[in-house]
């Protein structure tokens, strides 16, 4: 089963629309879940909302879809963009150990998860998409909105890398770049860590605040940045995800 959380002002129905991911779980018999946050947003260094227990909620919403819709508690992935990939990273970090793999996109760790004690005693999966040029949350790292501190992408994937135990050599591949329209490119960075706890991170070469293969429009394309269209998002979360299984308790 795969948990799809929504950006910040948006809705489970419209991040619906967003990806690929209805038609992949079609497909592969996979069940997918998009809530709604609480006025459209979650309780992460994105947006903070107090008195707001998201991390419970969401725990409760997977407890209610393995009992009454029979999924597979070794198979629980989450996935979500910019806010919705926030409220991902806040899960991996107090309930990972129950999760399968995570796919942030369009986000980095927020330093104010990393200031909370650290709930996560097993290793991780973790696949991870940001573009270069993202406007919303910066790619080195800062300030969203000149607001909340996030991380750079190179340091959330050296955090990941070392939780792991990742080798520190990466695999790096340029992906073909089918589209030139789109003015970005695909570069796929894979630390191989033990037992297939790899972390594999998408470095969109001049992508925006955006899913990868997703819906692009003029005013959007002003505000958020490029679209790449040279990989689809939502199949190269599933195609990281669907090998993975949480490790047997011991």
């Amino acid at each position: 089963m795969i948990l799809l959380l929504h950006a910040a002002a948006s809705t489970g129905k419209i991040v619906w629309g967003q990806t690929s991911l209805p038609r992949i779980a079609r497909e592969n018999r996979a069940i997918l879940v998009a809530p709604d946050g609480l006025n459209k947003t979650w309780d992460t260094h994105f947006w903070k909302k107090g008195g707001v227990d998201d991390v419970g909620f969401l725990t409760r919403l997977l407890d209610v879809v393995v009992k009454n819709d029979h999924g597979d508690p070794e198979r629980i992935y989450v996935t979500g963009m910019s806010a919705g990939a926030g409220m991902t990273f806040a899960l991996a970090l107090t309930i990972g150990d129950r999760l399968a793999a995570i796919g942030p996109v369009a986000n980095n760790l927020g330093k104010e998860e990393l200031d909370q004690p650290l709930r996560l005693a097993k290793p991780l999966p973790v696949v991870h998409i940001m573009g270069t040029k993202d406007n919303s949350v910066p790619y080195a790292g800062g300030r969203v909105f000149g607001i909340w501190p996030v991380l750079s992408a190179d340091d959330t994937i050296a955090f990941w890398v070392k939780h792991n135990r990742c080798r520190a050599e990466p695999t790096i591949e340029d992906l073909p770049d089918t589209n030139t329209a789109d003015h970005s490119r695909v570069r796929r960075i894979t630390y191989t860590g033990p037992d297939g706890a790899d972390v594999v991170h998408y470095r969109i070469e001049g992508g925006g605040h955006t899913w990868p293969n997703g819906p692009d429009d003029a005013l959007g394309r002003w505000l958020l940045g490029e679209t790449n269209r040279d990989i689809d998002s939502g199949k190269a979360l599933w195609e990281f995800f669907r090998d993975k299984r949480r490790p047997a308790a011991r």
